[in-house]
């Protein structure tokens, strides 16, 4: 993992959150979230300067099946382990889009706990 992050994956990574493919969409996310629970201290910089948050948003405004919403919430919940990853979550509303696509997705309904959970780690209000 350290070597991907130095050899400059992780902005392609991240770039590809937003892929029309959901199978990309998934092995980004999958990707993402073990480089931040093994070298996030490593990775931080580069996923602030790709703008994590916002290919986050843009992904939610699609309709993407629960594995991949899923696989947003555990992302989210591992970026917000970096104090300044958290500010930037904060600063592009990821919690304003998570419980958006919750509220209007009724498939969804059962993650709302988790949503306001993360929202809550945010500092912020879900609903």
């Amino acid at each position: 993992m350290g070597v991907m992050v130095q050899c400059g994956a992780v902005q392609p990574l991240v770039n590809m959150i937003t892929s029309e493919h959901q199978v990309m969409q998934t092995e980004a996310l999958l990707s993402i979230s073990l480089i931040t629970i093994m070298r996030l201290a490593d990775a931080e910089q580069s996923l602030l300067e790709s703008r994590i948050g916002e290919q986050l948003n843009e992904l939610l405004t699609r309709n993407v099946p629960r594995e991949i919403f899923s696989n947003i919430l555990t992302l989210v919940g591992q970026l917000m382990s970096s104090n300044e990853l958290k500010a930037h979550l904060r600063e592009v509303a990821i919690n304003r889009a998570l419980s958006t696509f919750v509220s209007s997705n009724d498939k969804f309904i059962d993650l709302r706990d988790h949503v306001a959970r993360l929202s809550s780690m945010l500092g912020l209000d879900s609903y």
